[in-house]
């Protein structure tokens, strides 16, 4: 498999909690790895776009249907393709990612083909530090979310196996 980054050569700032945009990067990546076959590619982007940041995250792998791709980042929502493959998940990554991008009041976007990969697009707007007052900007609450989320999915793979003994 192989991993590639296309970065812009200078910094970008975004008013961001560091652990949600971690916990973002992990799942893209996460998923991407998980549904790319051996000898794949996974192409990890981050670029600007007028007072947006562009983070996208393309792989060559499996793909989905038009239809699962509508239903993607909805909670305990898989694609079909997902149900086919030994890597299941519990259908709370994306969701989660989705609601990440929308608490930084950025975007979450997917275009995927069946058979032929998936592009997972997050837009968030730029630190503008020209025009910022310190006093406006506002700490994000998103650490309380990451923990239910997390404590969801540790409780549903719970359940999860008990169904399964």
């Amino acid at each position: 498999m192989r991993l590639a980054t296309e970065l812009p050569t200078f910094d970008v700032q975004v008013h961001a909690d560091r652990k949600a945009f971690r916990q973002i990067l992990y799942n893209l990546l996460s998923n991407a790895i998980k549904f790319t076959p051996g000898g794949g590619q996974i192409i990890t982007r981050l670029a600007l776009d007028g007072d947006q940041v562009i983070l996208e995250v393309t792989d060559n792998g499996v793909g989905m249907s038009q239809d699962d791709a509508k239903r993607v980042g909805t909670p305990y929502q898989q694609a079909d393709s997902a149900a086919q493959s030994e890597a299941r998940g519990t259908g709370l990554g994306l969701a989660l990612v989705k609601a990440l991008a929308e608490m930084h009041d950025g975007t979450f976007s997917l275009d995927s083909e069946l058979g032929q990969g998936t592009t997972i697009r997050l837009t968030v707007p730029i630190l503008d530090t020209d025009k910022m007052d310190q006093a406006k900007v506002q700490e994000l609450d998103v650490r309380s979310h990451i923990r239910r989320a997390q404590q969801a999915t540790t409780e549903i793979a719970a359940v999860a196996a008990r169904l399964s003994s």
